[in-house]
């Protein structure tokens, strides 16, 4: 790839196995309006990111009816309202927006293993510096820039290798602070301020997992579990005291028969923790 107004080579060489393990073989590109080059052929349709000089997969392989799947795309074309026409040998003709459509799709990594991540997305939520907080079951936190690319977590009181299951996070009314509601059942504090988590055990939720956890406009927290039902933190002047002001809402039956992790209680479940 040469660019012309600076008359520079950008692109060369350019390895496309890293994203496509089966044979593939390029037939053709296409360059909409607005600039995006799209690369077409056997078993391959990337995008060229002109930002990081790379390539984006469409995943091939259908999954609902707006995924795509093919064995060879013969021919791409943009009509006047920047959809493109994707003709297959195999699937028959699609039409999708790029702009309108195209879903970017991040894989977090098992920090532990250097392999790809195994648990599954819980939770996330946009924190400071226009970055964003993931949680991953099994994997820990992960925070990401703008660009969704994976950037150092940096929150003083949580490993960079962390574990933490955060299944649920939210903000404070006041913008401060960050909730996240963790297995075993417990409550972590993360300051936005100060870049300071703390993690706080909560009894009376006999390390149920805390699945949901909300402020309401009065700076008390509503606290969900997996097996003992909900409970209400009341917030008090000075520290946070979640061994003294934490009340059982009888009103809501607990889950007797579930283990923190779904499964039926007295089983060998995942989390093996009942």
């Amino acid at each position: 790839m040469f660019d012309l107004q600076h008359e520079r080579i950008v692109l060369k060489d350019y390895n496309f196995y890293p994203l496509v393990k089966e044979y593939h073989e390029p037939a053709g590109m296409i360059e909409q309006k607005n600039g995006t080059i799209w690369i077409r052929g056997t078993s391959i349709f990337v995008r060229y990111i002109e930002k990081t000089n790379d390539f984006q997969l469409v995943h091939n392989g259908y999954i609902n009816d707006q995924s795509i799947a093919y064995e060879h795309i013969h021919a791409v074309y943009e009509d006047r309202e920047e959809n493109l026409w994707v003709a297959t040998n195999n699937n028959g003709l699609y039409r999708f927006n790029p702009s309108k459509e195209h879903f970017l799709n991040v894989r977090h990594m098992n920090r532990a293993r250097n392999t790809p991540g195994e648990g599954g997305i819980l939770s996330f939520i946009p924190a400071s510096h226009g970055t964003v907080l993931m949680g991953a079951w099994g994997n820990g936190i992960y925070r990401y820039d703008s660009n969704f690319n994976n950037i150092p977590v940096n929150i003083n009181g949580i490993i960079e290798k962390n574990a933490v299951n955060a299944w649920d996070m939210c903000r404070s009314h006041d913008g401060t602070t960050i909730w996240m509601g963790t297995q075993p059942g417990g409550i972590c504090q993360y300051d936005l301020a100060t870049n300071k988590a703390t993690f706080y055990e909560v009894p009376a939720l006999e390390l149920s997992t805390v699945r949901q956890v909300r402020e309401d406009r009065n700076g008390n927290l509503w606290i969900g579990t997996q097996t003992r039902g909900l409970f209400k933190y009341v917030r008090g002047k000075g520290p946070h005291n979640f061994k003294e002001r934490v009340e059982k809402i009888s009103a809501v039956a607990r889950l007797e028969n579930l283990c923190r992790c779904g499964g039926p209680a007295g089983t060998a479940c995942g989390c093996q923790q009942e």
